[in-house]
């Protein structure tokens, strides 16, 4: 064997057991920053980068919801309902002002005599049961006037009660809407109609049949009878004018109005057994005509 042979085996190769400084210098740099611990400095500053970015979703997240609610709000505004007439939204307003009818307003005005052909009376003309409240002939209405000025209240009262002599309705009045009818015989105040006393529709809703019926004879109704809606302190008595029918999409009689009404609804036509519904709503509808004081064990 050479000398050169016997040289290359007995000293190491270089090139397999020492590595280069070019090769050993970026893996120790690598090693030495991946074991390098995290100052306090650089976790703060970790920490409040997380959290700027929490802030600033949250910020978005709050204008965004803003703008949503603004938008829904000017499509349907909340806590008010509205009806559609002739295409228009007609929102359902609650007037304030308690009216007083005229004093000897308690029933439909008389029918004029075809058989009279005279042009002039002495006579003066029947007061219009439908005209305004004057409050001042409450002040000058005698006995008459006194008492309904004792039984005015001044500020509106939700009905309580429901009376109809005519059909032995004699019933309690809750709060209701179309998809929320009593369940038990009650009358149904419809949400957002218009208090008694007060220039407006008040809207009474109820059952036809069903063990929950309290209008089941409501179209035995004439003209001229009575309606008896109680308050808290005070019996308000309308007169019937007109009945009609209208099909179960229309919404129109819940509108409001200028006079003081009260609108009866219940249901009529054909039972439609798929949608378990009639499609005809019966619509009874009457004026304001007299106040009277509560007197004891009424409306309850």
């Amino acid at each position: 064997m050479s000398n050169s042979q016997t040289l290359s085996q007995d000293q190491p190769d270089q090139s397999r057991t020492a590595p280069s400084a070019a090769t050993t210098t970026p893996e120790r740099v690598r090693r030495r920053r991946r074991h390098t611990p995290s100052t306090p400095r650089s976790r703060l500053a970790n920490v409040a980068l997380l959290l700027a970015g929490c802030a600033g979703s949250l910020v978005l997240a709050f204008i965004g919801f803003n703008i949503y609610v603004q938008v829904a709000e000017g499509l349907n505004p909340s806590g008010r309902v509205f009806v559609e007439v002739d295409g228009q939204k007609v929102y359902l307003e609650q007037p304030t002002a308690v009216v007083t009818p005229p004093v000897g307003a308690s029933g439909a005005a008389p029918a004029a005599d075809p058989t009279n052909t005279d042009t002039a009376t002495d006579e003066a003309a029947p007061a219009d049961a439908t005209a305004p409240p004057d409050p001042a002939t409450i002040e000058s209405g005698g006995a008459a006037g006194e008492k309904q000025q004792a039984a005015r209240s001044t500020v509106p009262l939700p009905p309580v009660h429901l009376e109809i002599p005519a059909i032995d309705v004699d019933v309690s009045v809750m709060l209701a809407d179309n998809d929320n009818l009593p369940r038990h015989k009650f009358a149904g105040w419809f949400f957002k109609s218009a208090f008694p006393a007060t220039a407006g529709n008040m809207v009474l809703l109820g059952h036809l049949d069903g063990n929950a019926a309290i209008f089941g004879r409501l179209n035995e109704l004439q003209p001229g009878d009575e309606i008896r809606v109680s308050t808290q302190d005070s019996i308000h008595v309308y007169v019937i004018d007109e009945s009609w029918t209208v099909d179960d999409t229309e919404v129109s009689v819940l509108a409001p109005t200028s006079d003081p009404v009260v609108t009866l609804i219940t249901c009529a036509g054909d039972w439609n057994p798929y949608e378990h519904s009639y499609n005809k709503r019966l619509v009874v509808r009457g004026h304001y005509a007299a106040v009277e004081p509560l007197s004891d064990g009424a409306g309850s």
